[in-house]
C-alpha cells in the first residue's frame, strides 16, 4: 500500500476517489491479487457520513483515498472512521451539500461497474475530487 501511495504522490496525480480505486485495482492485479473489487458505501465519522468508495479484497476493505490523504495530512490517522454499505437514517449526510460531486462520482462508479476496460476512455477528463 505504501508503495502505491508513494507512486501516486510522486506522479502528483489529482483525481477522484473512483479513479484512485481503479488505479489501485490495476496495481493489485499486476501484483498478483486478481480478486480486488470496487465497492460503494459510506464513510462515517462521529454522527456524520458521506458517500464513499473503497477497494475490497476478500474481507479486507482498503480505503485508498484515506491512505493517500494521510500522506499529506498524517494526523488523519488518529481520526476513527467506519466504512459501511449502509447508514442509519438518522446519520447526517455531509456530502449532499455538493450534489454535483456526488452525481459525478455515481456516474464514474457506474462506468466502472459497466465495463472497467472502457472506464479510462469514457471517464471525464475534468476530474472531480
Amino acid at each position: 500500500m505504501k508503495r502505491f501511495c508513494l507512486k501516486y504522490r510522486v506522479k502528483k496525480l489529482n483525481c477522484s476517489v473512483i479513479h484512485q480505486c481503479a488505479l489501485l485495482i490495476g496495481f493489485l492485479k499486476r501484483n498478483g491479487i486478481p480478486n480486488a473489487a470496487m465497492k460503494k458505501g459510506f464513510c462515517t465519522c462521529a454522527a456524520a457520513a458521506c458517500r464513499h468508495y473503497w477497494v475490497q479484497v476478500g474481507d479486507d476493505r482498503i480505503d485508498i483515498s484515506r491512505e493517500i490523504t494521510k500522506f499529506y495530512t498524517p494526523e488523519l490517522a488518529y481520526i476513527p472512521v467506519t466504512l459501511s454499505e449502509e447508514i442509519d437514517e438518522k446519520t447526517k449526510r455531509i456530502d449532499l451539500q455538493d450534489p454535483k460531486i456526488v452525481q459525478e462520482h455515481e456516474r464514474l462508479f457506474d462506468l466502472w461497474e459497466e465495463n472497467p476496460s472502457n472506464f479510462w476512455k469514457e471517464s471525464s477528463t475534468r476530474i472531480v475530487i
